[in-house]
């Protein structure tokens, strides 16, 4: 078939190519090499897999092949067939082989080039973290014996891996200088950790405490006090510390010195932060004290003159407020801190004085004077109040004794035959809250409260007083029209004339005048619709006019 020996001609052509790339050149260079150890077994183990590939796996291939031009040529095409694809398999498997074992090959050459160059760059840079010990060892202090022992194991490292390069065992070498590049990024880390920490313990550090420590004696000269914090032994507590971290950081425990040099800035950040309090301390309480003087002083003669006019006030008003118990309650307030003032300044005086306390004293005496004083002027204000208050009552109560004659003459012009009781009664109960109103203003003390709330009281009630007579006044005079009209209706119609009856006695006698217009406004409606808001109509309109 032609299919069949299409394929076979394929696949010669891949034979050919497959035995065209031989490995002899690589199998010679690495002869060359001398390999020994692990690199030796590696290359064994790929030298006899490629001997084996090219002699007994081509043999095998060449014999299939020629047998699927064999059966092709007899027509056999079923069976070439079969052998076509068995060679495409064999064929398949045996170019993966020789990529494997070229690419085996290149590896254990490269290896070889790729050691060298690993161990070139490894030299330079432990010859310059070597060079940088040697005329930096200033710079590490207790740490340089450690650095040291790490360079000659590095030294040491480079040893084994020239050894096993000369023994032509590249694979081991090769895990040799990976060893010797950690070694030398753990030294070139060490070496960048332990320079701040050493400077920062040798030389902060120092001067730091030198500093707090003759700050402190100057301090002590002036008399300041630190109860509760002993400055020199805290010094000479963080000097044994720092001993200590040295010794640390000989044995290159980095994360522990560095926790321990951030313990110790903040122990000496604590010392500055107690001596820096006492002479900020020192610089307010000399700038307040004169003034908190004044202010005391102020303070007390204000409370004085406030008890004056409370005793004066409390002649004529009834003071609701405690405002005599507050004041007195205030002077001792004010005596008590005017004593608790006079100790801390006799402790100034005597050089014993600690004046972060005394700041606080004196901001707390501030504080307590300023809500006094606040106080004082509430109380004042409110007495200044007190006359105006009694002023403003009296002009209330003329004003509701003027309402009240508006409202009987308003009633009287009307000539009603007479008042409802109910009317009546609450007309006499706003008179007498008036009349009380006067008994209370006549008091030789007075309660303005009381008054105040009786005078909001009254001032309702006769509001709703004025709008009762204005709706008796309404119906009394809307029902007396509607009489008058109902009365020519009165003769031909017995429910207008009952109404009408009803109506009058309710009016005349009752003085119910509400339920005669509710009585008469009814009937009306029924007998001529309209009539009666036509009536009421004129009345309000009539009335607004007359207002007008």
């Amino acid at each position: 078939m032609n299919s069949n020996r299409k394929r076979i001609r394929i696949l010669e052509a891949r034979q050919l190519e497959l035995a065209n790339h031989p490995q002899d050149d690589k199998i010679q260079k690495i002869d060359a090499l001398g390999l020994s150890g692990g690199s030796l077994n590696s290359y064994q183990k790929w030298a006899q897999a490629y001997q084996t590939l090219t002699t007994k796996t081509f043999d095998q291939i060449n014999d299939d092949l020629g047998a699927a031009q064999d059966h092709n040529s007899l027509l056999r095409f079923y069976q070439s067939k079969r052998d076509i694809t068995k060679v495409e398999s064999a064929l398949g498997n045996a170019e993966k082989q020789m990529a494997d074992v070229s690419e085996a090959f290149d590896k254990i050459l490269e290896k070889a080039k790729e050691n060298e160059r690993q161990v070139a760059e490894l030299r330079t840079q432990y010859d310059a973290l070597r060079k940088q010990l040697l005329t930096q060892s200033f710079a590490f202090g207790e740490a340089l014996p450690a650095l040291e022992n790490q360079l000659t194991a590095i030294e040491s490292a480079f040893d084994k891996a020239e050894q096993q390069k000369n023994s032509s065992d590249f694979l081991e070498e090769q895990t040799t200088l990976a060893s010797v590049a950690k070694q030398l990024k753990d030294l070139e880390a060490n070496m960048i950790s332990i320079r701040p920490l050493y400077a920062q313990i040798v030389n902060s550090f120092t001067s730091q405490l030198d500093e707090q420590q003759k700050g402190f004696d100057i301090l002590r000269k002036q008399q300041y006090q630190f109860p509760g914090f002993d400055v020199p032994g805290e010094i000479a507590k963080l000097r044994r510390f720092q001993m200590q971290t040295l010794q640390i950081l000989a044995q290159l425990a980095i994360p522990t010195a560095k926790k321990r040099n951030e313990d110790q800035s903040k122990a000496i950040d604590r010392i500055y932060d107690v001596m820096q309090t006492e002479i900020d301390s020192h610089q307010f309480v000399e700038a307040e004290q004169d003034r908190l003087s004044q202010f005391m002083g102020h303070a007390a003669h204000q409370n004085n003159n406030l008890l004056d006019e409370l005793d004066h006030l409390d002649q004529s008003y009834i003071l609701n407020h405690d405002e005599m118990k507050t004041a007195a309650g205030y002077k001792q307030t004010i005596g008590e801190l005017q004593g608790a003032f006079d100790q801390d300044i006799q402790a100034i005086t005597e050089k014993r004085a600690v004046y972060s306390i005394i700041a606080d004293n004196f901001k707390r005496y501030r504080n307590e004077l300023k809500k006094i004083e606040t106080v004082q002027i509430q109380i004042h204000n409110k007495l200044a109040d007190l006359y105006k208050g009694e002023q403003m009552a009296l002009e209330s109560l003329k004003e509701f004794e003027v309402a009240m004659r508006n409202i009987k003459r308003r009633v009287t012009q009307f000539n009603l035959p007479g008042l409802p009781k109910k009317y009546l009664d609450f007309y006499y109960v706003v008179t007498d809250e008036i009349k009380q109103l006067h008994t209370d203003l006549d008091q030789v003390k007075i309660d303005l409260d009381a008054i105040t709330k009786q005078l909001i009281l009254t001032s309702d009630d006769i509001d709703k007083l004025k709008q009762q007579t204005e709706d008796l006044i309404d119906a009394a005079s809307i029902g007396q029209q509607l009489l008058q009209y109902a009365n020519k209706y009165r003769n031909e119609n017995t429910d207008v004339a009952n109404a009408v009856s009803d109506a009058t006695r309710l009016f005349n006698i009752d003085y119910d005048y509400p339920a005669a217009l509710d009585k008469v406004s009814s009937v009306i409606e029924n007998v001529e619709p309209g009539a009666y808001k036509q009536i009421e109509d004129s009345y309000y309109k009539h009335k607004t006019d007359a207002l007008i």
